[in-house]
């Protein structure tokens, strides 16, 4: 296989796996942003442990959402600036 089809290929996939992350995004929403003030906070109730888990899991979906776009535009930025010779 010439190297000029795999970057093309690379291109195009790059192009649906960035879509996914996107799809996954809109779904599930951006992971909150991390407090780096350093306080502490005291929880005054009692946290139920499935209802935690309804919310770990949307939080985790949209991390991996970030990912999936990241390695969406990374496999485009591979196809579009290939070196010449390789196309």
């Amino acid at each position: 296989m010439e190297w000029s089809v795999v970057i093309q290929q690379a291109e195009r996939l790059g192009l649906v796996i960035e879509i996914l992350g996107a799809l996954l995004i809109a779904l599930y929403g951006l992971p909150p942003a991390i407090d780096l003030g350093g306080q502490k906070y005291v929880a005054l109730e009692q946290t139920d442990a499935a209802e935690a888990l309804a919310v770990v899991q949307p939080d985790a979906r949209g991390r991996v959402g970030l990912a999936v776009l990241a390695v969406g535009i990374l496999l485009e930025l591979v196809g579009t600036f290939s070196p010449p010779f390789m196309n």
